[in-house]
């Protein structure tokens, strides 16, 4: 019993010592996370501080950009007073000219509008091309059309002359005149044949008797001429009928040939006409182009000049705007990054109070821990008097 009692009162001598050297430990712990939050909370103060003090640095940039902002009003205005006044002594027109930028717009949309009318040129001088092969080709297709024409009216007519006896009086006028011409000559043969004829008559006359059989056979040879020309005749007639059909026929045909060809003449000399209207207005419109041009960059040239001469006269005061406006960039930027600063060193700050904040849960939970082994302890010593008094009872 006793031997069990000092075992028991080992054990909890043991665990007293256990007990006291985790609260060494806990309470060197504690002490690390008391420092730690001491220093958190040192840093925290000197980053808000640090911010604290950007921030006032910052209000002599904000207001040195406001007074920056209002010369650069005060500047802009004075230089659109002179602008207006250099337009109203220069007669330029104030809803154009009021500002050099204006000016430059109006420049730039010259310049573009000249460009759409050279482009406006280039184009009617291709259509004119075009418009100028379709009329060749046109007036080509008309000639060819007309000679074709001319050429089934004539094979017409001279078919309608031969099948149609009542439209034969200028071919026979014609027939005519040329049998004078050909009687003229048959005269002159007739002649010559005659003197012939007197030199060998002498010579016929002593033939009679072959005058004799010659005219018998002259009588014979009429009979036949007579039975012979009764046949022609007949056969004339026959064959006159069979051509006059066939001439009917070609005169027909030739008719519808002409008939065709006049409408496409029409049609032909339609499309010449119009044609030529295309490119007459094309070239209008080409005159036009060219008079538009010509004014534009009158214009142009007027309004390049005008920007330029109002350009130098105003650039002193646009330079001082612009100086006032780049020292204003660079005030800004520098606010910017003070900005950037504040909002760095607030972010820190924020973060060592997140990391106070912690370390106070920490030393809570090591408190309530070290409360928990002292009350062990106790208990420990509590148990280790109460062994120690039943073993003196029990010796």
């Amino acid at each position: 019993m006793i031997t069990r009692i000092e075992e028991i009162i080992d054990m909890k001598r043991n665990q007293k010592e256990e007990l006291a050297q985790m609260k060494q430990k806990l309470e060197n712990e504690l002490r690390t996370v008391r420092d730690r939050l001491e220093q958190a909370q040192r840093e925290a103060k000197q980053f808000q501080d640090e911010a604290n003090r950007e921030r006032e640095n910052l209000k002599p940039l904000t207001d040195q950009i406001e007074k920056l902002k209002q010369e650069i009003t005060a500047r802009e205005k004075d230089y659109e007073t002179d602008s207006k006044e250099y337009c109203s002594n220069t007669q330029l027109s104030e809803d154009t000219f009021h500002s050099v930028d204006k000016q430059q717009n109006t420049v730039e949309n010259l310049q573009h509008r000249l460009n759409e009318c050279q482009d406006e040129e280039k184009r009617i001088d291709e259509a004119l091309n075009t418009k100028e092969q379709e009329l060749q080709c046109a007036q080509k297709q008309a000639s060819n059309i007309k000679t074709a024409l001319e050429k089934n009216q004539q094979d017409a007519l001279i078919a309608a002359t031969i099948a149609n006896p009542l439209l034969a009086a200028s071919a026979i006028a014609a027939a005519k005149a040329l049998i004078a011409t050909l009687r003229g000559e048959l005269q002159t043969t007739k002649n010559e044949l005659q003197r012939k004829t007197a030199f060998h008559q002498k010579k016929v006359a002593d033939h009679g008797k072959a005058r004799e059989k010659m005219n018998a056979a002259k009588e014979k040879l009429e009979q036949e001429k007579t039975n012979l020309t009764d046949r022609n005749q007949a056969l004339n007639q026959q064959k006159e009928r069979k051509i006059n059909q066939k001439l009917k026929s070609e005169v027909d045909n030739k008719q519808t040939l002409v008939e065709r060809d006049t409408t496409r003449l029409k049609i032909a000399d339609a499309r010449v006409t119009n044609t030529q209207a295309d490119y007459n207005k094309l070239k209008t419109q080409k005159t036009t182009a060219i008079g538009k041009s010509g004014k534009l960059s009158t214009e142009l040239e007027t309004a390049k000049k005008k920007y330029q001469d109002e350009k130098q006269k105003l650039a002193p005061k646009r330079q001082q705007i612009e100086a006032k406006r780049q020292a204003q960039n660079g005030i800004q930027t520098q606010i910017n990054t003070t900005q950037q600063q504040i909002k760095g060193l607030e972010e820190k700050a924020a973060a060592k109070r997140n990391e106070e904040s912690t370390i106070r849960g920490k030393i809570a939970n090591i408190e309530t821990t070290l409360g928990m082994l002292n009350k062990s302890e106790a208990e420990l010593e509590r148990d280790m008097h109460a062994q120690q008094k039943l073993l003196k009872e029990n010796q």
